[in-house]
This record gives structure tokens, C-alpha cells and sequence, in this order.
């Protein structure tokens, strides 16, 4: 009850839910509400206001993402969710170009990908704290004798670069001019190099979890 009455103040105070839950953790140590408590949206929450100030985003920017209308309007991101969803009735979508209908042999080579990559981290617990993202890179690691995964075409959603760090760049940069190609160089390592190791970790937390959401759906785009 406690934690509870401390996590409405922060958000009275205009915090964020990620900041409210980095606080809590701070304050609370071991006995800290988990993070999936803290960011549960609360009824309250769903004001008439605050769906009007989600729909007035939309209005102005149809690929808003929630993460940034969080951030525009201090609601926590699981209760955007649920105004998007059951309020103004979306769908989310990733932001990228992807085909408007998977073909059968995608599908298949999604759910693949997937149970391959579950059943390797199961079978290793440090995999999913080893993968390393690359494009160009791939021949030099394979030349190193590297395992180099493939990853299945057209599956924004199964890339931690696409669902997650692209995001949080662009959230961290939008609004901004730069005059050169050098400035733009250096506001992204500086953003890169503000996430924390725990924030790189909860990232492939939930890369984990899209492998099953990924099988349960056969295939088909989860999100």
C-alpha cells in the first residue's frame, strides 16, 4: 500500500513510469514492487483528459509511438496502451515497411527462428547476454568462427535494433537540427552511451519473450 501510494505521488510529480520504477527500486531495494506492478496502469488513469490528450497526438502524428506519447504526456506507457486499444480503438504496428500479408514460407521460417533461438538459450543461459547485432559484420565474425544466426526476412519485430534501440534514439533526438553529418554522429554516441547495462538487459528480456509471442501467433506479426 505503501510502495502504491509512492508510485501516484510520482506520477502526480509528472515522472515517468520508468523513472517512477527506478526510484521505487532506490528506494525499496529487494522488497521493490517488480517492474510489471509498478507500470500497471490504473483505472483512474484513463481519464476522459488523458484519452483526449493521447487523441490529440494521434491527430498530429499517426506513427507517434507509445513510448513517446509517455514521454509527451507523463501517462505511463501500459496505460496508453489501453487508451489506444480499448479507448480509441488502434492497432500497433512496427514502424517500418513490412509486407501487408506474410507468406506461408515466412511464417514458417518466423516460427523457426524463434524455437531455435528459445531452445539455444534455454540450453545456454549466458546466450542472450552474447548476441551481438550486426549487418556488415557478418562475414568478418563467421571468418572468426563465429555462429552468425540468420534472421528471418521481414520481421522488424524480431530485432532488438528495430523494436527497441531505433525507438530510443529517435525519441532522444526528435525536435532536434543539426547542421552536419558530425554533429549527428556525436547526439547519437551520446545517446548510446547514456543507456545503462540494465536497460540493455531488460531489452533482450523482452527479446526472449517475443520468440514464444512470436510462435504462439504462427508466425504472424504480433504487434
Amino acid at each position: 500500500m505503501e510502495q502504491r501510494a509512492n508510485i501516484k505521488f510520482c506520477f502526480k510529480l509528472g515522472k515517468s513510469a520508468t523513472e517512477t520504477f527506478e526510484m521505487i527500486k532506490t528506494a525499496y531495494g529487494d522488497e521493490a514492487l517488480s517492474r510489471k506492478n509498478v507500470f500497471k496502469p490504473s483505472v483512474t488513469s484513463r481519464t476522459e483528459e488523458n484519452v483526449q490528450k493521447v487523441a490529440e497526438i494521434l491527430r498530429n502524428d499517426r506513427c507517434v509511438s507509445a513510448r513517446l506519447i509517455e514521454e509527451l504526456t507523463n501517462i505511463p506507457k501500459t496505460t496508453v496502451h489501453c487508451i489506444l486499444i480499448e479507448n480509441l480503438g488502434k492497432r500497433k504496428v512496427c514502424a517500418r515497411f513490412v509486407p501487408h500479408t506474410l507468406t506461408d514460407d515466412q511464417k514458417d521460417a518466423r516460427v523457426q527462428h524463434c524455437l531455435d533461438m528459445k531452445q539455444t538459450a534455454n540450453f545456454d543461459l549466458n546466450f542472450m547476454g552474447s548476441i551481438v547485432t550486426a549487418d556488415e559484420t557478418c562475414d568478418f565474425l563467421a571468418k572468426k568462427g563465429i555462429v552468425v544466426l540468420d534472421h528471418p526476412p521481414y520481421s522488424p519485430d524480431l530485432a532488438p535494433c528495430d523494436f527497441w534501440l531505433f525507438p530510443k534514439l529517435k525519441l532522444a533526438m526528435k525536435g532536434q537540427h543539426y547542421n552536419t553529418i558530425q554533429d549527428i554522429q556525436k547526439a547519437v554516441t551520446k545517446v548510446l552511451r547514456a543507456i545503462s547495462q540494465e536497460e540493455y538487459q531488460h531489452c533482450f528480456e523482452i527479446f526472449y519473450t517475443r520468440f514464444q509471442r512470436c510462435i504462439d501467433s504462427q508466425g504472424m506479426y504480433f504487434e
